[in-house]
């Protein structure tokens, strides 16, 4: 904080309230004396490289700048000068810190949303971004399609091969999935075996053509580990979503519609009864 002299005002420099002045009648105040008639001016512009950490949050080292220059530019005073070099001392490692504090909020929230495995959202990232699409579908009349994804005969490759192979098969279908999407499109592990792959600002047909062509690419995949083929082999759940859908609705249907056809392809796989 730098304080000035009773009856004039008080310029606080710390995290929180930096900027905030307030008209101080204690006879006790004492300081360095601002005179009332000479408005502090801060300037705008950034004074500092655009390229540092702290570019973003610049409005404090600006202002600190600006006094700065105020009092190199106003009557000889030492004491103003060196409180306002240490008052900008103080703000840069302030910036540096907060930049610091925004980029760790920023990792966890991503490592919140993200599978570790495969790198892909987890359930709680793409439930997110589910519903955020089927909002947008809601306000501005479009569709999209979500498709719900489970491989089957996934615990036999466990048994089979061991947890590394089934790592690894894992891994390759989220390749697989993430490499065949846009730019606006998600995909997500949402657990175990299960993946989910959000299509927006989709048509109907050309969301269901995708979808099929996913199912092709899965159901036709060989991952090789340590020499032996392991074939791969999905069943997909496909909910179409428009303006009048809700998203819990949405992944529910999704997620009947991926065992519906589950059970009909392990029936359809069941040997012939006498």
């Amino acid at each position: 904080m730098l304080p000035t002299h009773p009856d004039t005002k008080y310029l606080f420099l710390n995290y929180f309230v930096f900027g905030m002045s307030v008209d101080c009648q204690d006879p006790s105040a004492k300081g360095i004396a601002v005179e009332r008639d000479r408005p502090l001016k801060v300037d705008k512009t950034p004074r500092c490289d655009p390229a540092s950490p702290f570019a973003s949050h610049g409005n404090l080292v600006t202002s600190v700048i600006a006094l700065v220059d105020r009092a190199r530019q106003g009557p000889q005073n030492g004491d103003l000068t060196d409180a306002a070099d240490r008052a900008l001392t103080s703000a840069v490692r302030a910036e540096r810190r907060l930049a610091d504090l925004w980029d760790r909020v920023a990792r966890l929230e991503r490592l919140a949303r993200t599978d570790d495995l495969t790198g892909l959202l987890n359930r709680r990232g793409f439930e997110a971004e589910v519903r955020h699409a089927v909002a947008i579908a809601r306000r501005y009349r479009e569709s999209g399609l979500l498709v719900y994804i489970d491989l089957d005969g996934f615990k036999l490759i466990n048994d089979s091969y061991g947890h590394a192979a089934g790592d690894e098969v894992l891994r390759q279908v989220g390749r697989v999935l993430a490499a065949n999407i846009r730019n606006t499109d998600f995909v997500g592990r949402l657990g175990g075996d299960e993946f989910a792959v959000l299509l927006t600002r989709a048509s109907r047909h050309h969301g269901w053509r995708r979808a099929k062509a996913l199912d092709a690419m899965l159901n036709s995949m060989i991952v090789d580990w340590c020499g032996r083929c392991i074939a791969v082999r999905a069943s997909l759940g496909v909910r179409p979503f428009g303006a009048d859908d809700t998203a819990d609705a949405v992944l529910i249907d999704a997620d009947r519609a991926m065992y519906t056809q589950k059970a009909d392809r392990a029936a359809d796989a069941a040997p012939p009864g006498p």
